[in-house]
């Protein structure tokens, strides 16, 4: 994640092709294999779907707390942020 940081703080530094061309040379030439996929997705806007989507999460989290669906529901209406609730809820 680091690198990808710097990679970003690179390239928005400059307006120029040839330096942002040299930038993303030296990152794909550092970073494993795994890095590359994800920084061309996220580059390109392209990133793959989501394995889990929020609906699991909810359900999931109602599940580890041991409360009921509808429980949860109501909390997240109150907290208004699904991170913030599950980080709450779940022991």
């Amino acid at each position: 994640m680091e690198e990808f940081a710097a990679l970003i703080r690179e390239l928005d530094s400059t307006n120029k092709t040839t330096v942002k061309v040299a930038a993303l040379m030296r990152y794909f030439q550092r970073v494993p294999n795994k890095d590359k996929v994800w920084a061309i997705a996220i580059l390109s806007h392209r990133r793959p779907p989501r394995p889990v989507n929020t609906t699991l999460l909810r359900t999931f989290a109602a599940e580890l707390a041991n409360i009921p669906l509808w429980l949860f529901e109501e909390s997240y209406h109150i907290v208004g942020d699904l991170a913030e609730t599950i980080a709450l809820v779940i022991p």
